[in-house]
């Protein structure tokens, strides 16, 4: 299902017709949905416990330029190089190893710093363009728009659908109550889903998101 066919249903099913636009004329244009929407994935991620998020993201890094921002990248499994077919590992340092070094001089990057969530900064500075491999949990961003996509969109619409709703009844009705029922079935489909990925593991078989291989372990 997309992210359209998804927020229809759930405001179809609710009655919260004021959560876009104009729901008579056929105007889905973002009026609260997509808060409840990124609200119910994020919920699905922090209690799933498997990396769905464990992917290769490429960037290009300008000639002269040693800043790059990595947005979505969260957290760094490893950073290469891909040059001539072949990935050259970059090595990770703290912010202090910039005292020891001649920021001006250029060349191959070997090392890089992360300046905060979305910044990283190689040195040597690069001497021409490269592209930079990066590998680590990289997070989809915000629902802002009915051509998203994210992992339970793609694969679980239904439980979307169902983490949708309980926050519709946790934000709008502050009703603790459905918000419970709710939540105690999301969690036993989770647990049912991730028990399924355990097996086909196990078995040998492989279950692919994108470009991240799902790993249990």
């Amino acid at each position: 299902m997309t992210i359209l066919e998804i927020l229809k249903t759930v405001i179809k099913e609710t009655g919260h017709f004021e959560l876009v636009k104009d729901w008579t004329n056929q105007d889905y244009t973002d009026n609260g949905i997509y808060r409840m929407m990124n609200s119910a994935n994020k919920y699905l991620d922090v209690n799933f416990p498997m990396d769905v998020y464990n992917k290769t993201i490429e960037f290009v890094i300008k000639k002269y330029v040693n800043t790059l921002d990595i947005t979505p990248v969260k957290f760094i499994k490893g950073i290469f190089i891909k040059e001539n077919n072949k990935l050259l590992m970059l090595s990770p340092k703290l912010l202090e190893y910039k005292n020891n070094l001649d920021i001006s001089q250029n060349g191959k990057p070997a090392v890089f710093i992360r300046i905060d969530e979305k910044t990283i900064e190689l040195f040597p500075i690069p001497d021409k363009n490269y592209t930079l491999i990066i590998t680590g949990n990289i997070y989809n961003p915000d629902i802002t728009n009915p051509n998203d996509e994210t992992f339970w969109s793609i694969n679980y619409p239904e439980l979307l659908i169902d983490a949708t709703k309980m926050m519709i009844e946790l934000n709008l009705h502050r009703n603790f109550e459905t918000k419970l029922r709710y939540e105690e079935h999301i969690l036993r489909q989770l647990k049912v889903i991730y028990n399924k990925y355990c097996t086909e593991e196990w078995s040998g078989a492989k279950e692919t998101y994108e470009k991240g291989l799902l790993n249990t372990k």
